[in-house]
């Protein structure tokens, strides 16, 4: 019985220890849609960028204003984004993704297209039309010290 109880306690200091970095997170809204739910909780590792870089088609937490967000990275720092007639293009080139965009909505998007800077990532929601939530078309490139963390799995 003692060992039981040793060993439930090393255990659950080992489960505050590995889940400090891990959220879960409960999706908010249908901009991420059909890949995540309204609703759907997610697990969210914080700790995922301290030794992995950022990648295209990541899904991720980030900042902005006072909300945290969940969209997919399509821009990598220094590409130049473009959407037009429905496409998105990246340094001239139409994307290629794991996620199928069609008909993408420019939104707000500046018609020339956008520069990202050296820490800087285009992040759009996976439900490209019409524009039901806040990402890169709205407010512009996202800082790489905005993003928060990886989505690592999706419940």
């Amino acid at each position: 019985m003692r060992k039981l109880l040793v060993f439930l306690f090393f255990m659950t200091i080992l489960a505050g220890c590995v889940s400090d970095n891990k959220k879960v997170y409960l999706n908010d809204g249908i901009s991420m849609s059909p890949t995540l739910e309204h609703e759907q909780k997610l697990i969210i590792d914080k700790d995922y960028y301290i030794e992995n870089d950022i990648k295209r088609d990541d899904i991720v937490l980030f900042k902005l204003e006072e909300k945290t967000p969940i969209k997919r990275v399509i821009g990598l720092p220094n590409e130049f984004i473009q959407i037009s007639d429905g496409t998105i293009y990246i340094d001239n080139k139409p994307l290629v993704s794991e996620y199928d965009f069609v008909d993408v909505w420019a939104g707000d998007m500046p018609e020339e297209g956008i520069q990202l800077k050296s820490d800087e990532y285009f992040i759009i929601g996976d439900n490209p039309r019409p524009l039901t939530s806040k990402d890169s078309r709205a407010v512009g490139p996202i800082a790489k010290d905005d993003i928060v963390g990886k989505v690592i799995e999706i419940k």
